[in-house]
């Protein structure tokens, strides 16, 4: 990786993704290229759309501009010093036709790396381990241009390998051991945790009992005694009570239903059971779980923070991720951490959105504010507002409203200024509506907001010709500009009616009218801003580098191994200085006596144990120790592990030896 985007300076960062790529002159003026393989798979689309179009009418055929936009793509023109894939494993994973793979192979260059976590993917207790990783081998070999297995037809170079590597090897013969070994020697350098002292991660598991309400409780042990002389008014009482959404269970039918399973149960436990279990996924049961799983993760991360300023053994920043693979659950959690009056809002980073809702500019601003503690960005010249720092967007993001008093006149105000809506007091926070009836406050100088420009200035700035665009558009265009505030000697608050509401950057249009200061003249500042938590979806953690972070809190259990040591990676990886605590948040249905006599165990077994080599989870920790000293994964372990497992080769081979420089006497 590159570190933060953020703060790096790259030029391709300012290129859009439905943008053509710049062309290889002005790439190859650069001493180092940096792109996606999002970008590469749309670069061989292209690529096929010139080649399908070349071969149905013909070179000839094309008109002019179809010649000068179906060129190569822009990587292809070039013959680059280096190509260094990251992720490589990526390229195994395709097949050598698929898109991905195909347009990188094209790449032409002098030398070819492959950078990876992983030299395959997959379950190594997956019986197909060996043979699917034998195949990926091939692929990453392919890439390599190896004279035997990559520089052949496809089908031949899939043959020698198969021939001379791949069958053996799975018939278990000694051959296909030593091939593999000698080829994987030639080419592979690798470097395991073990090999520099890493510290071992820590996991943990906090169970936290989640109370269900008396009353519900109450009435789940009524209908559990009444279960026979219970009748459907009865039952949707109960269930609408309770807060059991009703049209999941299909209306009438669903009732029919709930009450034919009650009568049908001859035990009351089965009826407690059938009520509990439709209770404990509604969202009023839902809202307990996550302000019970946010309360404990703030408390837990201010105590570790009191405690590292007292400590001296590791002096480490706390910096928490909160990791989950639910974006609902995620931001229901994070809304309850938002809403603790313990930690302010600054303190608190997202990377909460769909991986299609996320950019990578976008996510490097998060990730560098949790990081360095600061966030960049520009004050808006014209409204004072704040911007993040953002290659892609020019113009002021702030909104600002139009409104228009009881005499006819229009200004804009900023959102801080609004009192009240329809008589009520009013938080910023809210949807806006036209024509909504607000009380603003009109005191310039404001205590909390910068002084206006002058008349003077704006003119000088275009506002005349503003103010002829928005007579002329009935005043429903988009033009109004930040000006002088009403005169305010009777009363510094106004009633206003809303008219509209944009950006700033939408208000002073450069294309339009305004010919005055933009956000891009501003000069970048650097705020500091202790974020300490980030809230983390699984989509947008692929790849990233956390080796600074202290504390991953899991919202759900993980029992996939694979999945587990994947999550730890994030953290336990090359440039971390201490161990990460990986902690997973249980939550637990807590029941008073009389309720847990007549339902069933609501706990159900969780791992309490990792393997810190192999990461299985076992229910205690002699177990898990136990496993630990046969860990076919354990360094240490004596036991011999399956010499014909493809882990068995990985962990023969070895790192190359320091280069020790000669010192001239």
């Amino acid at each position: 990786g590159i570190g933060d985007l953020n703060d790096t300076h790259i030029p391709l960062t300012n290129i859009f993704m439905n943008r053509s790529m710049e062309p290889a002159h002005y790439l190859s003026k650069h001493l180092v290229v940096v792109t996606t393989f999002s970008r590469c798979k749309r670069e061989y689309y292209r690529e096929a759309r010139v080649r399908g179009k070349k071969q149905k009418r013909g070179q000839n055929c094309l008109s002019c501009s179809d010649r000068l936009s179906h060129e190569p793509s822009p990587l292809l023109q070039i013959r680059w010093l280096r190509l260094v894939v990251d992720e490589g494993h990526e390229l195994g994973k395709n097949e050598v036709d698929s898109g991905l793979a195909h347009f990188i192979g094209e790449i032409a260059a002098e030398r070819r790396w492959v950078i990876s976590g992983s030299p395959t993917t997959g379950d190594e207790d997956d019986q197909n381990f060996n043979a699917d990783g034998l195949d990926q081998l091939q692929r990453l070999l392919r890439f390599l241009r190896h004279p035997t297995y990559g520089l052949k037809a496809v089908d031949q170079a899939k043959e020698n390998w198969d021939l001379a590597v791949k069958r053996p090897f799975l018939g278990r013969r000694e051959r296909g051991r030593e091939g593999l070994m000698r080829i994987l020697n030639e080419v592979m350098v690798m470097h395991r945790k073990e090999d520099i002292n890493l510290p071992k991660p820590i996991f943990k598991q906090a169970n936290l009992d989640v109370p269900v309400p008396d009353k519900v409780q109450s009435m789940i042990i009524e209908v559990a005694e009444l279960r026979e002389c219970v009748d459907i008014p009865y039952i949707a009482a109960m269930l609408e009570t309770m807060g059991i959404d009703i049209e999941q269970n299909s209306g009438q039918d669903g009732l029919e239903t709930w009450l034919e399973k009650i009568k049908k149960s001859s035990e009351a436990h089965d009826v407690a059971d059938l009520m509990l279990s439709g209770y404990l996924n509604t969202n009023a049961y839902q809202l307990l779980v996550d302000k019970v799983q946010g309360e404990y993760i703030v408390n837990s991360v201010l105590s570790e923070i009191d405690t590292r300023t007292d400590s001296r053994i590791d002096r480490r920043p706390i910096k928490a991720v909160v990791y989950s693979s639910s974006s609902t659950n995620l931001n229901l959690v994070a809304e309850q951490i938002y809403g603790n009056d313990k930690i302010a809002p600054e303190n608190i980073a997202e990377m909460v959105g769909e991986n299609s809702q996320q950019t990578v500019e976008d996510m490097s601003v998060e990730l560098s504010r949790f990081r360095n503690g600061c966030r960049q960005g520009r004050n808006c010249p014209i409204c004072n507002g704040w911007n993040d720092l953002n290659e892609r967007v020019n113009t002021c993001q702030n909104i600002l409203l139009e409104v228009r008093d009881s005499s006819g006149e229009h200004f804009l105000v900023e959102r801080e200024r609004v009192v009240r809506a329809d008589g009520e007091p009013l938080s910023i926070y809210r949807n806006w509506v036209v024509e909504e009836v607000l009380e603003v406050c009109i005191r310039d100088p404001h205590p909390l907001l910068p002084a206006r420009w002058t008349d003077e200035v704006w003119k000088g700035y275009g506002s005349q010709k503003c103010l002829q665009m928005a007579s002329k558009d009935g005043y429903k265009g988009k033009d109004w500009y930040f000006g002088p505030l009403p005169n305010c000697k009777s009363s510094d608050k106004r009633i206003v009616t809303l008219q509209k509401w944009q950006r700033c950057g939408a208000f002073h249009s450069r294309n339009r009218w305004y010919r005055g200061p933009q956000l891009v003249d501003a000069p970048i500042k650097r705020v500091k801003e202790d974020a300490f938590i980030l809230c983390l979806h699984s989509g947008l953690s692929h790849g990233l580098d956390l080796s600074f972070v202290t504390h991953i809190f899991l919202l759900e259990p993980i029992d996939d191994a694979a999945l587990l040591e994947q999550v730890t990676s994030r953290a336990h990886r090359l440039g971390a200085t201490g161990p990460v605590v990986v902690e997973t948040v249980n939550a637990w249905v807590q029941l008073d006596d009389a309720t847990t006599k007549i339902v069933s165990d609501q706990k159900k077994s969780s791992g309490n144990a990792v393997c810190e080599h192999c990461f299985r989870t076992f229910d205690n920790m002699s177990k898990a120790r136990l496993h630990e000293k046969k860990c076919p994964r354990n360094p240490c372990c004596k036991t011999a592990g399956d010499p014909f497992h493809l882990s068995s080769v990985y962990r023969e081979i070895r790192p190359p030896p320091p280069i020790i420089a000669e010192i001239e006497i």
